[in-house]
């Protein structure tokens, strides 16, 4: 009930009842390294936006505290008189200048980059880790499907022809049967977890979305 929740929230699709899991998840998504995906990570995307935004934030602070005062001149003639008039204008900060403006904006731009930094570098963690534990699960469970199986299968067929020569009673038979599906359990579990890695590694990379699309 759980995974169908899960499967459906992300996805907007029911989880099928009779979903078969393929023997090997595919591939993510190829020639992307980890800081491909780490700078395409939808965490760290936030992250970028927020410190351009505080960039940008400094360059308005900085802008309205360079305002200048501004002095014209108008000539102009009446009756035979020439007339000029000077005109001289001071913007609110020739009075204050909004140096703790500027002061602020910069210290939350420094902030938002060192969120980015720190997001990417726990984003960057996060997928290394998932990356190498999906590979350790991966690999021993290609190994049990290349060595593994057949030699299972093979206890399997020689358990059987014991018991019916009569070399081991049937209690024998039914003893070493119980550890012989014990172990195929364990490798459904294994198979499990290879899918669960994944899924893992999946969100570690931040390609969920696209991977379901």
């Amino acid at each position: 009930i759980q995974a169908q929740g899960e499967f459906r929230q992300i996805s907007g699709r029911d989880l099928p009842l009779d979903l078969i899991l393929p023997t090997k998840p595919p591939q993510l998504v190829e020639g992307l390294d980890n800081m491909s995906l780490v700078n395409a990570h939808p965490e760290v995307r936030e992250a970028k936006i927020a410190a351009q935004v505080a960039r940008y934030q400094v360059r308005v602070a900085d802008f309205e505290r360079r305002s200048d005062p501004t002095v014209g001149v108008a000539l102009g003639r009446e009756d035979a008189e020439l007339l000029a008039r000077l005109t001289f204008s001071i913007p609110l900060q020739w009075r204050n200048d909004y140096r703790s403006n500027v002061v602020v904006a910069r210290q939350e731009s420094l902030s938002a980059e060192q969120q980015l930094q720190a997001r990417e570098r726990q984003v960057l963690g996060q997928l290394n880790q998932t990356r190498h534990h999906y590979n350790l699960v991966n690999q021993t469970w290609q190994t049990w499907q290349t060595q593994g199986i057949q030699q299972l299968n093979e206890r399997l067929d020689l358990l059987k022809r014991l018991w019916r020569s009569g070399d081991i009673s049937t209690t024998d038979y039914l003893l070493q049967l119980e550890q012989l599906l014990d172990t195929q359990m364990t490798t459904a579990e294994l198979h499990g977890n290879v899918w669960q890695s994944w899924v893992e590694l999946l969100a570690a990379s931040g390609q969920v979305k696209t991977w379901l699309q």
